[in-house]
């Protein structure tokens, strides 16, 4: 065998064993992004199903909380406090062991669901993630949702109560605080109303109404419909992912003005 025979055979070894190792990385990538996907689909599930059992607990919570009053009508709580400690009994009395974040974005908030009187009815995730579970789920979360945040953890007993979905109030110049939620009364509506004032419920929000020493849980009900219907609005022309963000935003403003601190603007990219 002569010497440039040697070297060839030499070089070639050399560049199998090039290829075989970069086939070997490949396959290693390969293996990786497969257990990375796995792990990711694992880790979902996971956070899916402690999604479930927080919003079966706030759901339970909410109804014990409810059924535990002797008045008529039985009312909800105005604060995530009242489940921890139950401010209308003697002696403490807990309906909720801990304040449960958002399972699917960890260390944020569940989006409180309230009714029209300014009472917590339930919770859900904000998340635009889709589901991957769509069997055995809880009564009343939905199996074929788009979204996280389709699945609504309601207080039995609120199931037949109008519930208002987030929203909030935002300086917006094409907002309408009108009467209700609705920007123009009914046709044939009277308008007289014999020199008596409007009720807060009734007439147009003002300016002064948003002062934290001027906020009922009537005007903070009437903002978070009014601003319901803008973000409906938006998500009725296609713009589903504009309209979430919306939702997102009310429901911030809305717990804001329950709890007397400054309202932010109305989230809505142009």
């Amino acid at each position: 065998m002569t010497r440039g025979t040697a070297a060839f055979q030499q070089s070639l070894a050399r560049g199998f064993t090039y290829l075989g190792v970069m086939f070997l990385i490949f396959l290693l990538g390969l293996v990786a992004t497969a257990a990375t996907d796995v792990y990711k689909i694992s880790l979902r599930r996971e956070r899916e199903s402690d999604l479930i059992f927080v919003g079966t607990q706030y759901k339970t919570a909410i109804e014990a909380y409810r059924q535990r009053s002797g008045k008529a009508p039985q009312p909800y709580p105005k604060d995530l406090s009242d489940l921890l400690r139950d401010p209308r009994q003697s002696v403490l009395t807990r309906y909720l062991r801990r304040v449960y974040t958002d399972p699917m974005n960890p260390g944020q908030p569940l989006v409180l669901i309230r009714n029209g009187g300014g009472g917590i009815i339930g919770v859900y995730s904000p998340s635009t993630l889709a589901p991957i579970r769509q069997v055995n789920l809880p009564e009343g979360v939905s199996g074929h949702a788009l979204s996280y945040r389709d699945w609504k953890f309601i207080a039995d007993g609120a199931t037949s109560a109008p519930a208002l979905e987030p929203d909030t109030i935002g300086t917006l110049p094409s907002l309408n605080f009108g009467p209700g939620v609705g920007s123009e009364a009914p046709s044939g509506a009277d308008s007289d109303t014999g020199g008596l004032p409007p009720s807060p419920a009734s007439r147009p929000i003002r300016p002064g109404d948003l002062a934290p020493a001027h906020r009922t849980p009537q005007i903070c009900g009437q903002l978070y419909a009014q601003d319901q219907g803008v973000c409906n609005q938006i998500a009725n022309t296609g713009e589903r992912v504009l309209g979430s963000e919306c939702l997102t935003s009310a429901a911030l403003r809305n717990s804001q003005c329950a709890s007397g601190e400054p309202l932010s603007s109305l989230t809505i990219r142009q």
